[in-house]
């Protein structure tokens, strides 16, 4: 199985898929509280995964899942170093 749902939450972007039955997969890129920056459906699992790997590159360029890296001033433990490192 895919290990993007996990990196994609370990980088604090929040995603959504519900499925029914044969109807597919929903996806969704955001949240509720903060709104979704992508929406769509997907026939099978890996195309929901690959769906949200291209939209997460597409609207999370600088985050943790693109790069592989903490943005400047971030550390591991999700703390702000003051310093930036």
């Amino acid at each position: 199985m895919s290990d993007i749902p996990q990196r994609l939450y370990d980088s604090e972007i929040n995603f959504s898929i519900s499925c029914f039955w044969d109807g597919g997969f929903d996806v969704k890129l955001g949240d509720d509280i903060n709104g979704f920056v992508a929406e769509g459906h997907a026939k099978t699992f890996d195309e929901a995964v690959a769906w949200f790997d291209r939209e997460a590159r597409k609207h999370y360029p600088g985050s943790l899942y693109v790069t592989g890296k903490y943005p400047d001033g971030w550390r591991a433990d999700g703390e702000i170093s003051a310093t930036g490192q």
